[in-house]
């Protein structure tokens, strides 16, 4: 698939954008992010959305929402894609060579016998 060939963290921002776009052809009450996006209640212990605990969502959270609107553009997206190639493919934690615990522990407290 053409997507796959994409940086990871621009694969993860489509989806992030995908999740906080404003849909107007479903249903009320599904159409914004904060309709969507549940979080237990205190007090009933139901999931309820996000959007029953304010009557708009706070404005930080909708800066940094116009923030991750910007990959929208396909200039800017473009623009991310090269900075991403040129630093190379992440590294993550499980790629590194590592020893597995108990190879770690039984160096470090020799076992006794007779256990």
């Amino acid at each position: 698939m053409p997507q796959y060939d994409e940086p990871l963290g621009l694969r993860t921002t489509a989806t992030v954008l995908d999740v906080i776009r404003e849909y107007p052809d479903y249903a009320l009450g599904c159409r914004r992010w904060d309709d969507r996006v549940f979080h237990p209640d205190q007090y009933t212990d139901e999931d309820q959305p996000v959007s029953a605990y304010w009557k708009t969502p706070p404005r930080f959270i909708e800066r940094i929402f116009l923030a991750l609107r910007l990959m929208e553009n396909a200039s800017v997206r473009r623009a991310v894609q090269r900075v991403c190639r040129s630093q190379g493919e992440l590294t993550l934690p499980y790629d590194l060579a590592y020893e597995p615990i108990y190879e770690v522990v039984a160096a470090a407290a020799p076992m006794q016998e007779g256990i």
